[in-house]
């Protein structure tokens, strides 16, 4: 088991600038449900996660979503 670790707002910069190129190619394929893509904490883990958030309204092909991108978490959530 690891030690859990302190995730920084830079330290989540730097993921998603590292992997940018595949979250906007991602992103377009999604471009007419999305209303953003950002880096977060996952709730439980504390672990870094790349957050598509969708409109509620929509129905995106969520299994055309990779379940990592660059090693780091992909998750999909819906707004209003």
């Amino acid at each position: 088991m690891t030690t859990p670790r302190n995730w920084t707002d830079r330290d989540l910069d730097g993921i998603f600038n590292r992997v940018a190129q595949q979250i906007e190619s991602i992103a377009r394929d999604f471009a007419s449900e999305l209303i953003d893509v950002n880096m977060a904490r996952d709730i439980d883990s504390q672990e870094p996660v790349i957050r598509f958030v969708f409109a509620d309204n929509t129905a995106p092909a969520l299994e055309r979503m990779p379940h990592s991108i660059g090693g780091t978490k992909v998750v999909s959530t819906f707004k209003s």
